[in-house]
């Protein structure tokens, strides 16, 4: 539950261009395990991934929209969209791998049946 609030909040700060109320660095709770049911597992790592992406989204306040970030130069920041931007696109990459899964996962099922 926890994790669910803490990359809701992390969205809606981001759109409302603030930081977020929880900071990753005082975050110390693990997200949970991922369930070994087939049927759940997928849901599990959608949920690990929403995480994942609710982190960068907290980044991209911290080092571009910042106070502190702004102090950097057009350079350091234009490097850092570039990173961010690799990092969201791998999150992206790894989501639709996850959702093949599922898709491939439930038609297997349904074909087999």
């Amino acid at each position: 539950m926890f994790s669910i609030v803490s990359t809701r909040l992390t969205r809606i700060s981001l759109v409302l261009g603030r930081a977020s109320n929880f900071n990753d660095n005082d975050i110390n709770v693990s997200p949970f395990a991922l369930s070994m049911n087939s049927k759940q597992r997928p849901w599990d790592l959608y949920a690990h991934i929403t995480i994942h992406f609710a982190k960068i989204q907290g980044e991209i306040y911290d080092k571009i929209y910042s106070t502190s970030a702004i102090k950097h130069s057009q350079h350091e920041r234009s490097c850092l969209v570039e990173q961010l931007s690799a990092r969201i696109t791998s999150v992206q990459e790894e989501l639709q791998l996850v959702l093949s899964f599922q898709y491939i996962s439930e038609n297997l099922v349904l074909t087999s049946k």
